[in-house]
């Protein structure tokens, strides 16, 4: 499946249940039911971290002046369109950016803006 198919919602789904109760007198019933599954799944982040424009390793190292980007565009939720899925991204359990609904999970994170010792830490 392709990125793009990926980032689609999907349709949910859904199982068909019969029932047939029949007595001894051959009487009998016919009961149907439409199961939905719901979605118990949470979204698959791959993170992709660019500095200079460049995809780095996280273990790679990063200069003072380098324009770091956090890409998730190759992320994908299981039923749910990935653009429908809330973000935060946090270090050393302080969050540092929160989705907004003018900001897409397609667009990359600038994090060069974040104070130096947090990059170090990145």
């Amino acid at each position: 499946m392709g990125i793009d198919q990926r980032h689609l919602q999907k349709a949910p789904s859904e199982i068909l249940m019969a029932l047939v109760a029949t007595d001894d007198a051959g009487n009998s019933v016919l009961s149907e039911w439409t199961l939905r599954v719901l979605d118990a799944n949470p979204p698959t982040v791959i993170p992709r971290l660019f500095s200079n424009g460049i995809e780095i390793e996280y273990d790679d190292k990063v200069h003072e002046k380098d324009e770091l980007e956090l890409n998730l565009s190759h992320s994908y939720e299981p039923l749910d369109s990935i653009g429908n899925v809330s973000w935060s991204v946090l270090v050393d359990g302080e969050e540092i950016f929160q989705s907004s609904p003018d900001w897409s999970v397609f667009e990359p994170k600038n994090l060069s803006s974040l104070p130096r010792a947090l990059i170090t830490s990145l």
